[in-house]
């Protein structure tokens, strides 16, 4: 399910907008170190890399049934998911210096719906469910609207 929803992402962005390029690059790190020690970095393979003129948005589909991780009592993004998030914006913005970079981790809409926007060290984020039981067009405003 996860790969079909990571699938269905990339081909409604593909076919939905004008304008964009729409990959799933894999980012090398910006590191350096002899080869042997640099064989141990992990792939950073993206979902979904949006790219115009102005702008770079990667997108990461995550597909689990809780959206929320819960610590001490409090709902909050998974961890893991965050810093990954902010490993492949501060990639891309090394690539793209004169492009604004932006990042979305999209769920399928399971118990709650989440939609948190906010600016990590300036770059534009948004954490997002999106509710696959609606209406499609529905469904098809709601992804638009998180690229525009």
């Amino acid at each position: 399910m996860a790969q079909l929803f990571e699938r269905f992402l990339f081909r409604f962005y593909q076919h939905e907008l004008q304008g964009y390029t729409v990959a799933a690059p894999h980012l090398a790190w910006n590191a350096t170190g002899g080869a042997e020690a640099l064989a141990y970095l992990p792939g950073m393979r993206t979902d979904i890399v949006l790219r115009n003129s102005e702008r770079v948005v990667v997108i990461d589909a995550k597909y689990y049934s809780n959206t929320l991780s819960e610590h001490f009592g409090k709902a909050t993004v998974h961890s893991r998911h965050m810093y990954q998030m902010f490993a492949y914006m501060q990639h891309l913005a090394i690539r793209n210096e004169t492009k604004e970079v932006s990042g979305i981790l999209l769920y399928p809409r399971t118990t709650q719906t989440v939609r948190a926007s906010l600016k990590i060290f300036d770059y534009p984020f948004t954490a997002a469910t999106v509710d696959l039981a609606q209406p499609w067009q529905s469904i098809q405003g709601d992804l638009l609207a998180l690229v525009n």
